[in-house]
């Protein structure tokens, strides 16, 4: 009687804007920014492929809907639904104050996806690092959060998040 191997990859769907990463993989770790009675969060989970490449995925989320008017709605490119088919828990945006009775009907905000393969765990942390007006690099609390949980698992992500190499 021959022992069986379990297979300790999960099929994941990960999209980057109209992109779908379609893997198998396991996940390191997930944060949320999500804080209750805030409109807008952002949702981030950590992968690793078996051939050890890293998988980030990022969902920029959001309940506010919009009129017409509201320069949200152009610069977010936002599209037109019919306000009486909205989801119950969207709200209106606060500076344009949409009616869900507009007959133009109103423009949600949707999920913003965005994902990046990495192959090594300091691409990782580079590709969560942002730069503040003052061109200084950081990482929010909900990416440091992520590395965090993600150094408890992978070795990998631990070197690259917790040892700064100076030269």
């Amino acid at each position: 009687m021959s022992e069986q191997i379990e297979n300790p990859y999960t099929k994941y769907v990960v999209k980057n804007g109209v992109i779908t990463y379609d893997f198998q993989g396991i996940r390191l770790a997930r944060s949320s920014s999500r804080v209750a009675n805030r409109p807008r969060w952002v949702e981030f989970e950590l992968f690793i492929t078996p051939k050890e490449q890293y998988v980030i995925s990022r969902i920029g989320m959001s309940v506010f809907y919009h009129s017409e008017e509201c320069s949200t709605v152009s610069r977010n490119h936002l599209s037109a639904v019919d306000g009486a088919e909205l989801a119950g828990f969207y709200i209106p945006c606060p500076d344009c104050k949409p009616t869900r009775s507009d007959y133009k009907g109103v423009y949600p905000e949707l999920p913003r996806y965005w994902a990046q393969i990495c192959e090594d765990g300091e691409g990782v942390v580079e590709a969560l690092m942002k730069k503040d007006d003052f061109n200084n690099w950081y990482l929010t609390n909900v990416a440091s959060r992520l590395l965090q949980d993600a150094a408890k698992y992978d070795d990998n992500i631990h070197a690259a998040f917790t040892v700064q190499k100076i030269e």
